[in-house]
């Protein structure tokens, strides 16, 4: 993509040194992953967050360079859409998908920020989940044919992303079991435990979208990488798992052992 072509041609223009240019990438990447991890800081356990995203994606952004970039310019322009700037938010995207062209994909997010300020059933909010799902997927096999960006046929991903969907979605069922109303992410007026619960159905959305969205790399090879934009929300999902008083300390220590095995495996 030109944009990453330019910046790294500027660099080295300023400084012939490949690890100068790489250094300069990984301070704008993780200052922007952080700057955006503290909005969620009455939330989420931020310990825990930090020590996920070291363990998930540390080693991981020192090979995808140029998703890595696009993917923290996404991950911090969500905070646009916590504050109804949209516009904002898909300038954001934009920039992004002319660094890596799959940021195009991020463009979904709004939606589930928008429904997430609605009240909705179960049924309804998995219709919704379906129908982004079959975006993607639409997207996906457009672009295969006419991108060039998703050349060949494979698999690219393996039994790891059924196993971290299961994880995932046992620690969400006590909330789809004591709740069945989908509140708003954004709150006036309401308590830290409201603004905590309605977080973690949000950040749940987006993480589960995004193994979904992986699931694809099943059938297109490198698609499932597509979903990288969504499923990284799932540092914060668990911070906010930690964070909750709704499991007990057994639970959140069995968590936690999972994720580490988890983590060391995909080292």
């Amino acid at each position: 993509e030109w944009l990453f072509y330019f910046l790294c041609e500027y660099l080295m223009k300023f400084w012939y040194n490949t690890s100068f240019v790489l250094t300069v990438f990984a301070v704008l990447n993780y200052v922007l992953i952080f700057a955006r991890l503290w909005d969620f800081r009455e939330t989420i356990h931020m310990g825990t967050s930090v020590a996920l995203f070291l363990l998930f994606y540390f080693g991981t952004s020192m090979n995808i360079v140029r998703q890595s970039m696009a993917l923290a310019m996404v991950f911090y322009a969500t905070r646009f859409l916590e504050r109804k700037k949209y516009l904002r938010f898909f300038i954001c995207v934009a920039i992004a998908s002319l660094i890596h062209v799959s940021a195009f994909f991020a463009a979904v997010i709004p939606i589930l920020y928008i429904f997430a300020e609605k009240q909705f059933t179960v049924r309804k909010l998995f219709a919704v989940l379906m129908y982004l799902f079959s975006f993607i997927v639409a997207s996906v096999y457009l672009l295969r044919f006419y991108g060039g960006y998703l050349h060949g046929e494979g698999v690219d991903i393996g039994l790891m992303t059924p196993v971290c969907m299961t994880i995932l979605f046992v620690t969400y069922l006590p909330h789809l079991v004591t709740q069945y109303r989908l509140r708003g992410f954004v709150e006036e007026e309401t308590g830290q435990q409201s603004r905590q619960e309605a977080s973690i159905h949000l950040l749940f959305l987006l993480s589960f979208l995004g193994y979904l969205i992986e699931c694809v790399g099943f059938v297109f090879t490198w698609a499932g990488r597509a979903g990288m934009y969504m499923r990284f929300f799932e540092i914060v999902y668990y911070g906010a798992v930690f964070k909750s008083g709704m499991y007990d300390r057994l639970f959140k220590i069995a968590l936690f052992l999972a994720l580490l095995l988890l983590g060391g495996y995909s080292l």
